[in-house]
């Protein structure tokens, strides 16, 4: 029996990796698509506006330069994304990475955001050392992009914090908010909706421990701890 069940575990990482890795091979695709396709018929279009302004009428100049500001900022646009997702998704830098995500929250200036590493204000400058491979750090930074997604979709919150605690032997994330909190209905994570079973899904292929806490009337606590150093982390 414990043979049965130790098959089924393993089989059933297996298609958590498989998961994760068609993912991130969509992510590549699109990327690649961004930057060839679209990026190229954005080229083509702007090499047609060009033939064409001889064609336009001097009342017509102003709207012309429009069109190709807009072109160009559209062009740009659609390079940084494909820069950005590429860069997502082969080389994160997690901790930067999660700064990034909480500056643009802040910028909406609809949030209040805080980051702590290890219980100070996450700095720039400093050099923050802990063992986790790159898929580690993937997985993480995927479970901290959907809670804070939660955040931002439906929790109604006027503050984010983010606090990472770690040692030698663990990586732990806890992301908070002051919003309405998940509804009961959902607040079981095995009755939880797609979002919330793919961070228990990840969570599982860290071989973490995940818990999500309502705590109405001042929000929800999304944590996760992840073990350093152990057998089954140096697998990956």
């Amino acid at each position: 029996m414990q043979q049965i069940d130790e098959l089924k575990e393993i089989h059933e990482q297996e298609i958590i990796k498989a998961s994760v890795e068609s993912q991130n091979m969509t992510l590549q695709i699109l990327s690649a698509e961004l930057h060839d396709d679209v990026g190229q018929q954005l080229a083509a279009l702007g090499a047609t506006l060009v033939a064409l302004q001889k064609e336009i009428s001097p009342n017509g100049e102003s709207l012309f330069q429009e069109c190709m500001s807009l072109l160009s900022n559209s062009k740009n646009k659609v390079r940084d994304l494909s820069r950005e997702i590429y860069k997502d998704v082969n080389s994160p830098d997690l901790l930067f990475s999660i700064n990034k995500e909480l500056q643009r929250a802040a910028t909406t200036q609809q949030y209040k955001t805080v980051y702590l590493i290890n219980n100070r204000i996450f700095d720039l400058e400093a050099a923050y050392l802990f063992d986790l491979s790159q898929k580690q750090k993937i997985l993480i930074f995927r479970i901290f992009q959907e809670a804070l997604s939660n955040i931002i979709k439906h929790a109604h919150a006027t503050a984010i914090t983010v606090s990472i605690h770690y040692t030698e032997s663990l990586f732990e994330i806890i992301i908070g908010d002051n919003g309405c909190g998940i509804e009961k209905k959902n607040y079981r994570i095995d009755h939880a909706g797609i979002g919330l079973n793919t961070m228990k899904v990840r969570s599982k292929l860290l071989h973490g421990t995940f818990s999500i806490k309502n705590d109405i009337p001042d929000g929800t606590i999304v944590r996760l701890i992840v073990p350093l150093n152990t057998h089954k982390n140096a697998q990956h």
